[in-house]
């Protein structure tokens, strides 16, 4: 439908554009009125109208103008002063200019029809495509009108715009850009358009991922090809903490062998060299650093395709040690001696040692000291300076030995006079001419020396003598004679050493040194001072956003010294590291731990110090239990409230042991823990609102609380005004024994009650039966009491011969009976059940005595069919059968006899054997089948043997000469 005032532009669908009217008319839209009605039609109002009214259409083409006339294709309308031309069905060549004359005034539009708009439609589909794995692949789709709106799905999920998938749109082309094609990316694609009238339409591909053909070596002439899958990790990197100079590898395996793998450090490519060299053997690749140094430590990535694998590689500083050892001395008496070592840093203090006691810098010892390089001289050394000297830096010694000759001496025996007395041996020194006499039987100097060495730490345990001619020393402990490879005896002294000495070398030691004139006796004490043992028992309490409190108990040895201090250390459960935390004095066996941050699950344990070091640490502590789940109350009166709860959902590694409840009227925070089962308050007023809030605990104590959502109003009149202060805690310990589940607090004015329940008793009555080398099957009945709330199940563990460790033989088993498999053969194993309820579990029932995991050994048995045991008797062309009923453990071996002829199968004979029976069948059987058969069944148990009579009749003479006729007629 057209003005008469204005330039029209429609589509066959009335979509319409007005221009400005031309003429003298006073011709305008409406106002609020737009370009058109939703039945297509524009109006215009004319203003100062005449009573007639002509409307023209304008042929600029043709050079004259057609006057319009109302009909089926044109129609006029007058409503006042509004005159309005209807165009029905709107086409092409109804484009022109339109004008409307109503006297001599006269007003025109231009009407162009654009046609009729497409319906959304696809022009060039999707396409199934197949690529290579890694290769990048696009996916496109063409549409016919602009303006659509496109979504992209994967396996009918939407996919998302991502450094993997990149969408691109190009006038009417859709584009999916997928980079790195992997074979994750195998699936069907489809693309969604929509457009502004809400026309759909949708296109659909298959994507193909193939990975990189690769030729296998040939066998038997023939060239086989493989697929391979895409590259990935099956066994990650892990964390090292090592030292520096030591050498570490990072290993990793992939799903595929002979792969190269890229290693980055801190998203840095490594470089490797002679010093990081990376090998690949098969599926494993490994990355190897020689003579770590503290620039090594950092980030270490392996990257397989998408796949990534990071370790963390953490390197403490390496303490000062000796790359060059001291060296034995032996020099003659007077002369100086000198030793030498080498250090691995510049930056460290020595010290020198003389038998483990420090020494001074005199005027018989020098130190110096070159860079690495350590010299102690000892200047114009004596028989008396011979013994071992030691460079220390830090816990490190190097140790060597000064061996000093004496001058030579002479025995000489003037000749005898009167004045002389019989066998006075004199001796000549030859440098300085004295004469001196002899000792003939061994003095011993020190009878008596106490010891002190630290764990591990060389000591050697000398005892002075004198004695002509030498004497040979014995050393015993514990009255039992030491190895003369560790005993060093010389003219003047006898040394025991002990490279490793061990707490178990501490006590006393005799030593016996004898001659040919006789012997003496010397004893030394030793002291090994260790390292304290680990602490036990830790327990980790109090546990708060803030902290946890931390307890132990004192080591069963110290060592030999008192203890000093102790560390805690901490980790947290998803790190391999562990940090000190806090040190603390050697009377104190609990700490506060607040160097924590908040919902992170911490792992504790402590080491104890004396003065020979940090003694091992402790087992881990294991954290208490979470709070426990879905405490309600219900059944609330005047008299009672009854709490109920679930289990927590972590025990915290051991059994829960109880609960603690608790009670706080509402609007205060106290909260008072009260020992008692039964706990009586006076000063309470009734009426009042209450939290209440219940604690799990086990060894390692109480858990986080959980608490009530509402208050509990306890709903009684008061007989009198009291001031509330009525706060209580009550403990409940389980145990088989108890089995009440009803407890009363009298802290208001009448008892206020609490029923829960409690852990069931025991399984009774553990029986096993049909046991073998990796199995067994157990049966037992239900607890005589479940706690007050139903089982839910049963958890079977077994012990074996040994050990104290009782291992689950599986998941809970929800009925009364369990088939225990994966035992090892051979092996003894104990079992026992427990009973669980939501509660917990109940303690174990009475376990069984100790079986063996082997297979039953059972003889062979052969039971044969009763019809059998007479004889078969049977017309020859029949079929018998010879079925035979077979036991034994292990299964036997079964063999068929007949006329000492193994019997095998043919034609006519089969034999099927299968566990627990054996059946001879024969089939057209003949006279020569009558015999005796034999059944013989074996195993490692014995042998068993039974046997069947068979007697196969002949054909009678009327079947015979049938026989005959039958066989003579057949030819002709």
């Amino acid at each position: 439908m057209c003005h008469c005032s204005s330039n029209i532009q429609l589509r066959s669908d009335c979509c319409v554009r007005l221009s400005p009217c031309r003429g003298g008319s006073e011709v305008h839209q409406e106002p609020g009125q737009r370009g058109g009605n939703r039945d297509g039609q524009r109006e215009a109002d004319l203003r100062g109208v005449q009573t007639k009214c002509r409307c023209y259409l304008v042929q600029r083409r043709r050079g004259a103008d057609k006057e319009l006339e109302a009909g089926d294709k044109y129609q006029m309308v007058s409503d006042g002063k509004r005159r309005t031309l209807v165009i029905k069905n709107s086409e092409l060549k109804d484009e022109g200019g339109y004008v409307v004359m109503i006297g001599a005034t006269r007003a025109s539009a231009d009407l162009t029809v654009l046609g009729k708009p497409q319906k959304l439609k696809i022009i060039t589909p999707l396409k199934d495509t197949e690529v290579k794995e890694g290769q990048e692949v696009v996916l496109n789709c063409e549409v016919n009108t602009e303006g659509a709106k496109a979504k992209w799905l994967k396996n009918e999920e939407t996919v998302f715009e991502s450094s993997k998938y990149v969408m691109v749109q190009r006038d009417n082309v859709f584009s999916l850009r997928i980079k790195d094609a992997q074979k994750a990316d195998e699936a069907d694609f489809s693309i969604n358009l929509i457009n502004q009238r809400g026309e759909q339409a949708k296109s659909s591909c298959k994507l193909s991922v193939k990975g990189q053909w690769v030729t296998a070596s040939p066998c038997f002439n023939l060239l086989s090809f493989s697929l391979k899958e895409s590259l990935r990790i099956v066994v990650p990197l892990e964390d090292i903490d090592t030292q520096e100079k030591t050498t570490v590898s990072f290993s990793c395996k992939v799903n595929r062998p002979k792969a190269t793998l890229k290693w980055m450090k801190g998203g840095q490519e490594i470089t490797f060299n002679k010093r990081v060299v990376y090998r690949v053997d098969k599926d494993k690749h490994t990355l190897t650093i020689k003579d770590c140094t503290l620039a090594d430590e950092g980030e270490y990535t392996a990257v397989a395709g998408e796949n990534k694998s990071t370790a963390e590689l953490i390197i403490s500083e390496a303490p000062t040690d000796f790359s060059v050892q001291m060296k034995d001395q032996t020099i003659t008496e007077f002369e100086d001696a000198e030793f030498t070592c080498k250090l691995t840093k510049e930056k460290a203090d020595v010290k020198w040692y003389r038998n483990g006691r420090e020494i001074r810098e005199g005027p018989r010892y020098t130190f110096t000291k070159d860079g690495k390089m350590c010299t102690l001289r000892i200047k114009e050394c004596r028989p008396d300076d011979e013994c071992e000297y030691a460079c220390g830096v830090d816990d490190k010694r190097s140790r060597a030995r000064l061996f000093v000759e004496e001058t030579p001496v002479e025995i000489v025996r003037p000749p005898q006079d009167a004045f002389e007395p019989p066998g006075s041996d004199v001796v000549k020194n030859t440098r300085t001419n004295l004469l001196s006499p002899l000792p003939a039987v061994p003095k011993i100097k020190t009878t008596d020396q106490n010891y002190v060495t630290d764990a591990r730490k060389p000591i050697a345990m000398a005892v002075p003598y004198s004695a002509y001619p030498q004497a040979e020393a014995d050393w015993l402990y514990n009255n039992l004679s030491l190895p003369k490879d560790n005993i060093y005896t010389s003219a003047d002294r006898t040394e025991y050493r002990l490279k490793d000495p061990m707490k178990s070398d501490e006590g006393r030691y005799k030593i016996m040194i004898k001659n040919k004139h006789g012997q003496g006796e010397a004893f030394i004490n030793l002291q090994v001072i260790d390292v304290p043992e680990a602490p036990l028992n830790v327990i980790v309490g109090n546990v708060t956003k803030f902290g946890c409190t931390v307890s132990w108990e004192p080591p069963v040895s110290d060592g030999g010294s008192p203890i000093t201090s102790y560390t805690i250390e901490l980790r947290d459960r998803t790190s391999v590291k562990w940090s000190p935390v806090q040190l603390t004095k050697a009377d104190e066996l609990s700490a506060i731990i607040n160097d924590v941050i908040e919902n992170k699950e911490y792992i504790f344990r402590v080491k104890a110090e004396n003065k020979a070091g940090v003694g091992k640490p402790s087992a881990a502590s294991q954290p208490p239990p979470s709070p426990p789940l879905n405490l309600v109350w219900e059944d609330q009166n005047k008299n009672s409230v009854q709490l109920t709860w679930e289990t927590p959902l972590r025990n915290g590694g051991s059994m829960i042991t109880g609960y603690i409840i608790e009670r706080c009227e509402d609007g205060t925070n106290k909260w008072l823990r009260i020992q008692d089962l039964e706990f009586t308050v006076t000063d309470v007023v009734e009426g009042k609102e209450y939290l209440f809030r219940v604690t799990a605990c086990n060894k390692c104590g109480p858990g986080e609380p959980a608490y009530i959502d509402e208050p509990v109003n306890v709903s009684s009149p008061a007989s009198e005004s009291q001031r509330t202060s009525g706060i209580f805690t009550m403990l409940c310990l389980w145990s088989s024994s108890k089995r009440d589940t009803h407890f009363q607090v009298r802290n208001f004015l009448t008892p206020l009650s609490f029923l829960f329940p409690a852990i069931p008793d025991p399984p009774e009555n553990l029986r096993w039966r049909d046991k073998s080398a990796s199995g067994i099957f157990l049966t037992w009945e239900p607890p005589k009491y479940d706690g007050g709330t139903g089982i839910r199940g049963y958890n079977v563990d077994r012990c074996q011969r040994g050990t104290d460790k009782w291992e689950p033989c599986g998941d809970m088993v929800p009925e009364l009976k369990c088939q225990v498999t994966g035992l090892i053969e051979g092996q003894w194993y104990s079992y026992r059940v427990r009973a669980l309820n939501r509660l917990g579990a109940s303690q174990p029932c009475k376990a069984t005595d100790e079986i063996q995991a082997v297979d039953p050994k059972e003889p062979p048995e052969i039971q044969l069919d009763a019809k059998l045991l007479a004889g078969l008797t049977a017309k020859a062309g029949s079929k018998i059968e010879l079925p035979a009923e077979v036991t034994g453990k292990p299964e036997p071996r079964v063999k068929w006899t007949k006329a000492d002829l193994v019997l095998k199968p043919d034609d006519r004979v089969s034999i099927d054997t299968k566990p627990g029976h054996s059946t001879v069948t024969i089939a057209k059987t003949k006279r020569d089948d009558s015999c005796t058969y034999i059944i013989e069944a074996t195993n490692s148990s014995g042998r068993a043997t039974a046997t069947v009579d068979v007697n196969i009749l002949g054909k009678t003479s009327s079947q015979r000469r049938k026989v005959f006729i039958l066989t003579f007629l057949v030819p002709g």
